[in-house]
């Protein structure tokens, strides 16, 4: 396009490792200004940039407290997998995961102790789901997690092992140590589902039987 002088300039970002880090170049095409023609192709290292455009994206998509995902970058995630569903007829299920009692942890303790229990309930229920998996932070002590190629019976398993995992984390600061517990609720995600909100609607209506259940318990959302 360049030689046949349809377009002045043609430019194109491509990776190019090297053994040791990965790196960013900017080539760039522009005709040379005579009648003959010709063209002058040039090659901008521009890793340092992409590093940049890839951690600002990163920092976008992250909560600061617990270094895990925000509700933005969950929802459009969910968003893209719900249309991956519906498409090909897979299964996945949604999870809205609550801390129990977590206003007492900050009146007890503080908020250093409230934020160390987020931190600490945040690397537990990671622990408990697959790398393919998508955990959250939703705001406040509220958490989500995004399970793909998941069915009811086997979100119902991966939200006890949740459970369990926070349910076995000490949260120590300074000399005071407090154990945390969570109530979930599970949803599947049905193929009807015009918004991922409306399977993340079940789970939080499942999350709240659980919490006048009792607290620290797994409730699966209604089917009806």
């Amino acid at each position: 396009m360049v030689l046949a002088r349809t377009t002045e300039k043609f430019e194109l970002e491509y990776p190019c490792d090297s053994p040791t880090e990965p790196r960013w170049f900017l080539a760039r095409a522009t005709p040379l200004q005579h009648q003959q023609g010709g063209v002058v192709i040039s090659h901008t290292n521009v890793t340092d940039r992409k590093r940049l455009v890839f951690d600002l994206a990163k920092l976008a998509a992250t909560d600061p407290l617990t270094g895990v995902p925000n509700r933005r970058h969950f929802v459009d995630v969910a968003a893209a997998e719900l249309e991956r569903t519906k498409r090909f007829g897979t299964s996945t299920s949604v999870l809205m995961i609550d801390l129990d009692h977590f206003k007492s942890v900050n009146d007890t303790y503080g908020h250093a102790a409230g934020d160390e229990a987020l931190r600490s309930a945040a690397k537990a229920c990671k622990s408990a789901v697959r790398k393919a998996d998508l955990l959250a932070r939703m705001g406040g002590e509220e958490f989500a997690a995004l399970l793909p190629g998941t069915d009811m019976t086997s979100a119902l398993a991966v939200a006890e092992k949740l459970r369990r995992a926070v349910a076995s984390t000490a949260v120590c600061v300074e000399q005071n140590t407090c154990w945390l517990t969570t109530s979930i609720g599970v949803s599947q995600v049905s193929p009807d589902d015009k918004t991922i909100e409306e399977a993340l609607s079940r789970a939080d209506g499942a999350l709240y039987r659980a919490k006048r259940s009792g607290r620290n318990c797994v409730i699966a959302a209604n089917t009806d």
